[in-house]
C-alpha cells in the first residue's frame, strides 16, 4: 500500500459496508519523519439518499439517477486510477472500496471490476491493469507442503524457475513462523471450483505488478466473514531500490498474514488488519526492517494523528511492537487480540485482551505515547525509528518560570508532546511543577525525564475524577537535560457504523477534547 504523500488528503470515508476485502502493499516512502499538522478530516456523516420509486402513472418523467450505481462507478474509476499509479487513493484502499460496490455495476463496468479481482489464470477474464495478464501464455506450478506458486513461462508476466522456487521457499517460511511457531490459524483451504486455484493449498501467483506494488491478498468469498484467499507478488521487484529477496520476504510475511486474518474475520477494521500485518513482517524476517519506512506516517512520528487514522494504518505497526516488547503482558498477545476480534471490533478486542492481562488499552496507549519521545532507549530496534513530533517547547529558569496556561484540543487515540528544558543558569535545588486539567473520562498525562547520564524516568500524572492532577519532577540543569510532557486522549468511544472510517467503521465521540496545563519552576 502506498504511504500518503505529505499534505495529501485522507482517503474517502468508508461506507458502512466497506471493509478490507483486498490488502496489499506498495513502495514505502523513505522520507524522514517530522511533526506536521493532520490532514483535514470531517466527522460529518453524509445522509443516505433513497431515490423515490418509479411512478407508473407518469412514465414520461425523467428517471432519477441511482446513487448506488453512481457510487459504484466512482469506486471503479478510482480503483483503475490507483492501479495505474494515478489519483489520490492507494490501490488497496481503492480496491476495498470497489469490492463493496461491485454488485451495483452492470455490463462493461461490471466486467472491468471483475477483471481487477480475477486470478491471473482465470479463463476469459483479463487480469488486473489492461495488458497485465497471463493470457494464453503457458504456465508452470511448483508446490511445497502448504503453498503452490504459479508463474507464466512467456509474455510480460513471465518469471523464471529460480524466482518461483524462491517465492515458494519464502512463503513456506512465513507459514512455518506464523502458523506453526506463533500459533495463528492456517489460511482456509480454497477447495472450491478450478477457478479457485490448483488444489486446497494456498495459491501464490507471480505477475508483473505496477512499479510501486509489493503484492496483495484477495479473498475468494465476498459474502462471508471468513474466506480462503489467493496472493499475488511481483515477478522481479526490479522497480525497487532494494534487494528483491528482502522485498519479497517483507511482502510474503505481510500478505500471508492477511490470508490468516481472513480465517478469523476478513471484515475486521482496516487499521487493525494493516497494522498487525505490517508488524509481523519483522517478526518473521527480523533482518529486513522494511516496515521502518512506514513510520514517517505513524502515531510515533506524528502523535497528533489517531492510532486508527487512515494515514497511519501501516505505520502504527509500531504500537503492536511496543506491546509485544512488554514482557509483563505475556506471549501470544496479538494472536489473542485476533481471537477476540472474531466477535467484536478491533479496539474492543485490543482493550479486552490487555485488560485480561492486567492492563488496558488506555494505559498502554499513554505509555506508548510518552516513550516515543525517546525511541532509541524504548525499543529493541529504536535506533532505526524517528523521534516523536513536539507541539511546543520552552526553556524555563528563574526569570522565565512558567509556560503560562496552555490549552489544546486532542483527538481520540492521539496525543501531544511538549518539551521543557531547564535554563543552564538554574540553581540545582529547582524543580518542575506540572499541573494538568484534562477531560475527566478520557485524559492521560505522562512525563519522561531525560537525565544527563542517559537514563530515563517515566512518571504518570495522577489525574483525579475530574481530570485534574499535579506532578513535581527534578529539573536541575546539571542532572536533567529535558522533560517531555505527553497529553493523551485515550477515548475508545465511537458511534459505530456511521461510515467514519475509524474503528468499527465509526465516528469518534471524543475528538478534540480540551486539555489545559501549566509547567513552572519551583523550589
Amino acid at each position: 500500500m502506498r504511504l500518503p504523500r505529505p499534505g495529501r488528503p485522507a482517503r474517502l470515508a468508508l461506507s458502512v459496508t466497506v471493509l478490507p476485502l483486498l490488502a496489499g502493499l506498495v513502495l514505502a516512502s523513505t522520507t524522514s519523519a517530522s511533526a506536521m499538522p493532520d490532514a483535514t478530516t470531517s466527522d460529518a456523516v453524509a445522509p443516505t439518499v433513497t431515490p423515490p420509486a418509479a411512478d407508473p402513472a407518469h412514465p414520461g418523467l425523467p428517471t432519477l439517477p441511482d446513487p448506488a450505481a453512481d457510487q459504484a462507478e466512482q469506486a471503479l474509476e478510482q480503483a483503475e486510477q490507483a492501479l495505474a499509479g494515478e489519483g489520490d487513493l492507494d490501490p488497496t484502499l481503492a480496491l476495498a472500496e470497489l469490492a463493496s460496490e461491485v454488485d451495483d455495476l452492470e455490463g462493461r463496468d461490471r466486467q472491468q471490476a471483475e477483471a481487477l479481482f480475477a486470478r491471473p489464470t482465470d479463463d476469459g477474464v483479463e487480469y488486473g491493469v489492461p495488458d497485465d495478464n497471463y493470457g494464453d501464455n503457458p504456465t508452470r506450478v511448483i508446490c511445497g507442503e502448504h503453498v503452490c506458486v504459479t508463474r507464466a513461462k512467456e509474455g510480460k508476466e513471465r518469471s523464471g524457475r529460480r524466482w518461483a522456487k524462491t517465492v515458494l521457499e519464502t512463503f513456506e517460511t512465513a507459514w512455518a513462523d506464523e502458523v506453526d511457531r506463533m500459533g495463528y490459524l492456517a489460511p482456509l483451504p480454497d477447495d472450491g471450483p478450478p477457478s479457485e486455484g490448483t488444489d486446497t493449498k494456498l495459491d501464490v501467483y507471480v505477475a508483473r505488478l505496477s512499479p510501486e506494488l509489493y503484492g496483495y491478498a484477495v479473498p475468494d468469498d465476498r459474502y462471508r466473514r471468513t474466506s480462503s484467499a489467493y496472493l499475488v507478488v511481483d515477478n522481479n521487484y526490479a522497480s525497487f531500490d532494494a534487494d528483491p529477496v528482502e522485498v519479497l520476504q517483507a511482502t510474503a510475511a505481510h500478505e500471508f498474514f492477511h490470508a490468516i486474518q481472513f480465517a478469523y474475520d476478513r471484515l475486521e477494521d482496516p487499521w487493525f488488519m494493516e497494522s498487525t500485518a505490517t508488524w509481523i513482517e519483522d517478526e518473521v524476517f527480523d533482518a529486513v526492517n522494511d516496515n521502518v519506512n512506514f513510520l514517517a506516517e505513524s502515531s510515533l512520528a506524528k502523535p497528533r494523528l489517531a492510532l486508527d487514522h487512515p494515514r497511519t494504518w501501516y505505520g502504527n505497526w509500531v504500537f503492536f511492537r511496543f506491546l509485544t516488547e512488554r514482557e509483563e503482558l505475556g506471549t501470544g498477545l496479538v494472536r489473542a487480540m485476533w481471537q477476540r476480534a472474531v466477535d467484536t471490533h478491533s479496539t474492543k478486542a485490543v482493550n479486552r485482551t490487555l485488560t485480561s492481562r492486567g492492563s488496558s488499552m488506555a494505559r498502554e496507549f499513554a505509555a506508548f505515547s510518552v516513550v516515543n519521545n525517546a525511541p532509541k532507549k524504548s525499543y529493541d530496534e529504536g535506533h532505526l525509528y524517528p523521534t516523536a513530533g513536539v507541539t511546543q517547547k520552552w526553556t524555563l529558569g528563574s526569570s522565565t518560570r512558567s509556560t503560562k496556561e496552555q490549552s489544546q484540543g486532542i483527538r481520540h487515540l492521539s496525543s501531544r508532546n511538549y518539551r521543557l528544558v531547564p535554563d543552564s543558569a538554574l540553581a540545582p535545588n529547582w524543580r518542575l511543577k506540572i499541573t494538568v486539567n484534562g477531560p475527566s473520562d478520557v485524559s492521560r498525562a505522562s512525563v519522561l525525564v531525560h537525565r544527563r547520564d542517559g537514563s530515563l524516568t517515566r512518571r504518570v500524572v495522577d489525574l483525579g475524577p475530574k481530570g485534574n492532577g499535579t506532578l513535581r519532577v527534578d529539573f536541575a540543569p546539571d542532572q536533567v537535560r529535558k522533560v517531555s510532557l505527553n497529553l493523551a486522549n485515550a477515548s475508545l468511544s465511537y458511534r459505530c457504523g456511521t461510515g467514519g472510517g475509524y474503528a468499527c467503521n465509526g465516528t469518534p465521540r471524543d475528538d478534540k477534547r480540551r486539555f489545559r496545563f501549566t509547567a513552572r519552576t519551583v523550589r
